[in-house]
């Protein structure tokens, strides 16, 4: 969803007041449920090698039967499932559009932190939580993951999280980042990279 998350970057940078922070509790899809954490076992290791019926399908933007073959791919373990499935919910796809159902396949792909789709999902939950797509709209808990897709490597992050702190200002941001930390630290992750140590918390938009 690189066109989305680039629309939402521009949206952020224009709405101004309009996406102020909710002042309601964190809403994170799946901070510390065991469903969400990385997905284990051989099943995980096999299931990209089965996926060419379900790339094809979507390839001939036959979205039914995608979804159809990627469901048990996604149970067990499939990353690049996991994340696919995602899409489907939340573009409404062979299904009607179901965000809760798009999360659940987001958080799970973003779990599985050796692959490369898990800074794809986490990129996705950040939108999905400044957006209010399936919970209320939810700034630090988007921040969280935008943190948390930069420590996993994704390029797209960065703008976004710039902007997510600059509006929330920086006591809520570095309590996102605390959040994203200890998340990362529950997968296996102790250590944020490099880009995520500078300090850009400035009350100022960029």
């Amino acid at each position: 969803m690189r066109g989305l998350a680039l629309a939402f970057v521009l949206g952020l940078a224009l709405a101004g007041a309009a996406l102020a922070a909710s002042p309601t509790p964190l809403t994170t899809l799946c901070i510390g449920l065991p469903e969400c954490g990385p997905d284990e076992g051989p099943v995980a290791a096999k299931a990209p090698d089965r996926l060419g019926p379900a790339n094809q399908a979507l390839a001939q933007e036959n979205y039914a039967a995608a979804l159809g073959l990627l469901i048990p791919l996604a149970e067990g373990g499939s990353s690049e499932a996991q994340y696919r499935l995602g899409d489907l919910y939340y573009k409404g796809q062979g299904t009607p559009q179901d965000y809760l159902a798009a999360g659940k396949w987001y958080a799970r792909a973003a779990g599985q932190l050796d692959t490369p789709w898990a800074p794809e999902a986490q990129v996705n939950l950040a939108i999905m939580h400044a957006l209010g797509q399936g919970m209320p709209v939810d700034l630090p808990g988007a921040l969280m993951w935008d943190e948390i897709a930069l420590a996993c490597g994704s390029d797209l992050a960065l703008a976004e999280r710039d902007l997510l702190a600059a509006r929330l200002g920086p006591v809520q941001a570095v309590r996102a980042r605390q959040l994203a930390q200890e998340w990362l630290a529950r997968h296996g992750r102790s250590r944020p990279t490099a880009a995520t140590t500078t300090n850009r918390y400035s009350t100022k938009p960029r």
